[in-house]
Formats: structure tokens, sequence, C-alpha cells
């Protein structure tokens, strides 16, 4: 990046660029610059600053309109604001009203009708306070509004929209600290946006805080990792069910961390990466570890170039993702460096974004018809509809027309001497199978069409002879309805 920063945001823009903004410089300092990374990965140029420098970790989000809004997290001597990008122009306006209080470490989540929830946080001063209260940002009014508050006040919690279950399209709000107390708490609350109301919900197993709440493919949340009283990291994780509603312990990460990033992959894993294994905001960890839903396991996918924590990460096409800025081995080490990480998921040396068979090893990359799909993986190598589970001649010369078992005419009866050579008849039995499907085979590759027809006639013979050596026991009833089947395919084909 340009500029060194930690506490800060990355967004996804409706262009495929990704925008940057905002955190923090050194210890003390907030930064209002931002930038945009192209679309092609190769660069990053400053974009229009925000009007207010904002610490806007966990304070930022695409809305349905495209822009992107930012609120709080400003230094204590600041009114709170919020701010909004417009990629278009890149430029910044404010919304038609602040926000009711200054938060920090709070949540944006967006909700189905396109607004947005704000949720608790504290105000930026060491000691507090801790919010409970919530407030709600409409894009179509572009007003601020206040909301029902929670039960428990908390800073550095999870906040995630349901997309399953009883209570789909409401928001889960779990763990985080109270800067007050120092105590951390592991009940989570329910927001109803119909009602504004918040409502008791199912508690973790223990308490997270700055911790990372993800939604799986499959609608449950995975929570892992987290803070003690700004103390003690945590590798315990643990997976939470919103059809049942209830949580379920799973195995604990081998790196105890905290202020990570977790990101979901296209192929339904958890990417956790980086993250603070001390107390505060110190020594960044390298370790990046992948949460495997499936199994409920964790497996080590090597390590980050450079350790850092309180950085963030955005998702890239064909699984990558990109992770940037951070804090190292100090609270005043700041990073601009960025790394990208690139899946093999299958395991086959083709790295996930150039693989066209990411799930399914595919080490040649072949692929016969030379679609998007590598042979490994397409239902259909040869593209000539017919797929490949049923197509008894998967190699079929591209764009060469076929019966409904996928082969041509010239195919198709070579294909029924493999049969009869694989039934292992005697040899006369063979012989008299085999020769009107020689015959037919020699008018077909005759180049006058005139002959074609004749073909039908050896197909006809051969037909009678499965029926007569059927019925006098020399094929099996499996292998003459075999026979026929092909036969059938092949005479439907030329149309006798």
């Amino acid at each position: 990046m340009l500029a060194a920063r930690s506490h800060f945001a990355m967004v996804r823009l409706p262009s495929g660029r990704i925008l940057a903004l905002g955190g923090s410089t050194n210890i003390d300092n907030y930064d209002n610059r931002t930038e945009v990374l192209d679309i092609g990965l190769t660069a990053w140029s400053s974009a229009s600053p925000m009007p207010t420098a904002h610490i806007v970790a966990g304070h930022a989000v695409l809305l349905n309109t495209g822009k992107v809004l930012v609120a709080g997290g400003h230094r204590n001597s600041i009114p709170a604001a919020a701010h909004l990008y417009d990629e278009a122009t890149d430029t910044w306006s404010a919304t038609a009203n602040p926000p009711s209080l200054n938060r920090h470490s709070a949540q944006m989540t967006l909700l189905p009708d396109g607004r947005v929830l704000y949720s608790a946080g504290y105000s930026g001063a060491f000691g507090g306070p801790t919010f409970a209260s919530a407030e709600i940002y409409d894009p179509a009014t572009n007003l601020w509004t206040a909301t029902g508050s929670l039960a428990t006040p908390r800073l550095g919690h999870g906040a995630v929209l349901l997309t399953t279950g009883p209570h789909a399209g409401q928001v889960l709000v779990c763990g985080g600290v109270d800067r007050v107390t120092l105590v951390d708490t592991a009940t989570c609350e329910r927001f109803d946006p119909n009602t504004d109301l918040w409502l008791p919900a199912p508690s973790m197993g223990g308490p997270h805080a700055l911790f990372t709440l993800t939604p799986l493919m499959d609608g449950r949340l995975l929570a892992a990792g987290g803070q003690v009283t700004f103390a003690t990291n945590r590798t315990t994780a643990e997976v939470f069910d919103p059809v049942s509603g209830s949580w379920t312990p799973v195995p604990n990460m081998a790196v105890p961390r905290a202020r990570h990033t977790a990101t979901l992959m296209p192929d339904g894993g958890v990417l956790v990466a980086g993250g603070v294994t001390a107390s505060a905001d110190i020594v960044g960890t390298p370790s990046v570890e992948r949460f495997d839903p499936g199994t409920n396991t964790w497996m080590a996918v090597g390590a980050l170039t450079t350790g850092r924590g309180n950085h963030d990460a955005v998702s890239l096409p064909g699984g990558r993702v990109l992770l940037a800025g951070g804090t190292g081995s100090s609270a005043a080490e700041k990073f601009a460096s960025t790394e990208i990480f690139t899946p093999d998921t299958d395991g086959d040396g083709v790295l996930n974004h150039v693989d066209n068979c990411p799930t399914i090893a595919n080490p040649g990359q072949a692929n016969y018809d030379g679609d998007a799909q590598g042979d490994a993986c397409d239902p259909d190598d040869d593209n000539d509809g017919v797929a490949d589970a049923t197509d008894n001649c998967p190699a079929t010369p591209l764009g060469q027309a076929v019966d409904s078992l996928g082969c041509t005419p010239g195919q198709g009866l070579p294909y029924l001497q493999g049969l009869i050579a694989g039934y292992g008849l005697p040899g006369g039995t063979a012989n008299s199978l085999n020769a009107p499907l020689n015959q037919a085979l020699a008018i077909l590759t005759d180049p006058n069409p005139s002959n074609d027809d004749a073909a039908c006639g050896k197909l006809t013979a051969f037909m009678n002879q499965v029926n007569a050596k059927e019925a006098n026991g020399q094929l099996t009833a499996a292998q003459a309805a075999e026979l026929r089947d092909v036969a059938q395919a092949i005479w439907t084909f030329l149309g006798c």
C-alpha cells in the first residue's frame, strides 16, 4: 500500500477494485487517507481522503447502492460522523445526520432490506464507557435513527446476519468485552429488524472478544480465537447452528490469536490468518490455518511472509485472499506491505486461480474440449451433449454428431465388437456376431454415401443374430440387452 496502517478496512468496490481506508498510522494517530488497488492487483493509487480520520475496522460496509458507508472511530475530541464514498466520482459526502455516538470497536451489519445495523462499541477512551445502544442507517433516507439497546454493553464483539433457521434475517451478536470492567462475555443476543427488538440467544461455550464470527456456506457460524481481559489470547473455536440454536465446540486452533482475519473460501473452508499472540496489540503471528466445516478440523496452510495482526483481508477471484497492513512486534510497528494467499485445494500443484479443476486433481490440466473445465471435473469431456457417465465414446472428435450413447457409427460398431470380445464367447459365436458388424463398418467408411442405407440391413442381421443366440443360450439376457441397446442407438442415429 502507499501508507502503512493498522485497524483499517478494505472493501471490494463494484468495479472489482479494492478500497483501503483509514486506520492508525502509529500508536496514537488516526488516518483519513484512502487508496485503491486496481483490478489487475498491480498498483495502489491515492483516492479522495475521508473528510474525517477514522479507525474503521468493523466500521465500513458496501451498501446495496454501491456506495461505501463509514462511521465512528474518531479521536475522542471529534464529534460523531459518518460518510459515504462514491467510487464513480471518487468523492465523499456526509450522511444527512450523524450517528448518535462516536463508536469504537463496534460492528456494522448489512440487513436484508439494505439498511445497516450499527451496534455497541465504546467511546474510544481508556476506561470506557462501553455502549449497549445501537442505531440504524437507512440509505433510502440517508438518516440515522436509534433502535433498541442490547442487554449487555460490549465491544470487540461479532455481529452476523443469520441466513437459515427460524430466525433467518435477524442479526446474531455474540461475545465482546466491557472496557470499564474488563469482563468478557459469552452471551449472545438477536436483533429483529422487523420489531427493532433485541432478544436473548444461546450463549457461546466460552467468552470471546476481539475474535472472528464467520458465516459458513451452510448458514452455520464459526467463532474463533479472541482475547480474555485484553491479556490472554485463545485457541478455542466453536460452531453455532441456527437451525437447532446450539453451539458445538470444535478442535482448537494450533496458535492462539486475536485481532486476526477469517475469510470464507469458495470451497466452504475458512482461512484464519495472522493475529496478535500476546496481550494488547503486539506480536503479530505469521500462522495461517484453514477450518474444514465438513470434518470440523484445522490444518496449517503455510505462513504469512510477515507476521501481522490488526490487519485486514478481502477475497479475490479464484479463491485467493489479499492480506494487507497491520501491526508487527509492537503497536508502533505498522505495515504497508500486502501479500496474497493462493490456495491449491486439490493438492495437484496447480493453484486454484489458474486450475481448470480446482477441487479435483488434474495435474496435467487435460482438457479435451478446450472449455473452462478440465477433463477430471468436466461432466462431458467431448462436449457432445452426452454426459461422460453414460457416454460409450467419451473422446469423440469435437463437433461430430453422435447417437444417444455418445458415439458416431464409426465408434459405435467397434464398441459393439469390444463388448463381444469381453464376453469370452466361443470363436464361432463371436465370429457370427462380428460378421455383420464388419460389413456395416465397411459400408459406412466407404466414401460413397449412397451405400449407407445398406448398413441398416447389416444392423438388422446383427440384431437377429443376437436374438437367436439369446434364445439358444449362447448369450445371457444381460449380454443380449446390452448389445441391442448399443445397436439400437446406432440404428436410430442412421435413420434406419
